[in-house]
């Protein structure tokens, strides 16, 4: 049976307005963190929980994937691609399998919107999750 945790239907404007109580089981760190794997998450560039509806890639013909502007490409580097928190939770089997025991998770906090920080680190308010990533 799978439960979901609880989350407030308010957004708190200020840390004093946030409930600091656990809304679900706490689980306590490992006593050696060098026991852990870890895995390095930017939300945005890792799923958007789509990736049925594209072809996956085929390493016997990479020419079929090769970017027809290379200059466009690399330039959408630099700003959102679309990943989100749903796509991120759509593969937690896929990194539980590769043996990840331990997400390390880019800030998901709401970003400065005329910035292009996909990578979590351009925070305005911690206590919201940046649209582009999804919801509470």
């Amino acid at each position: 049976m799978t439960t979901h945790t609880p989350i407030e239907l308010e957004v708190p404007q200020n840390l004093a307005d946030a409930s600091l109580t656990p809304r679900g089981r706490v689980f306590p760190s490992p006593s050696h963190w060098r026991d852990q794997i870890f895995y390095q998450l930017l939300p945005d560039r890792f799923s958007d929980g789509r990736e049925d509806t594209r072809p996956q890639f085929d390493p016997y013909h990479p020419d079929r994937f090769t970017a027809p502007d290379k200059a466009a490409w690399m330039a959408a580097g630099n700003r959102f691609v679309g990943g989100t928190l749903k796509g991120a939770q759509s593969k937690l089997d896929y990194l539980q399998g590769l043996g990840v025991t331990t997400l390390w998770i880019n800030p998901p906090w709401r970003q400065r919107a005329e910035l292009q920080t996909y990578h979590g680190y351009g925070i305005q308010n911690y206590l919201d999750i940046d649209p582009r990533f999804g919801t509470r």
